[in-house]
């Protein structure tokens, strides 16, 4: 999900755009969980965001 592939395509990806995507996909996967519980399935997943450079400065 970066500019640069994005801008690549033509698709227009600006933080509002990343933010929604980041949150219906959260949802998605939040509501799979929840119906799998309500199933008494288990779904053996681990999901990773790396969102870490959103928080920490590139420069010293």
């Amino acid at each position: 999900m970066s500019v640069e592939a994005a801008a690549a395509a033509g698709i227009l990806w600006n933080p509002t755009i990343q933010a929604l995507v980041i949150k219906n996909l959260l949802y998605v996967i939040t509501r799979f969980g929840q119906d799998a519980y309500r199933r008494n399935e288990f779904l053996n997943t681990l999901v990773v965001l790396d969102e870490a450079h959103r928080f920490a400065r590139a420069e010293k």
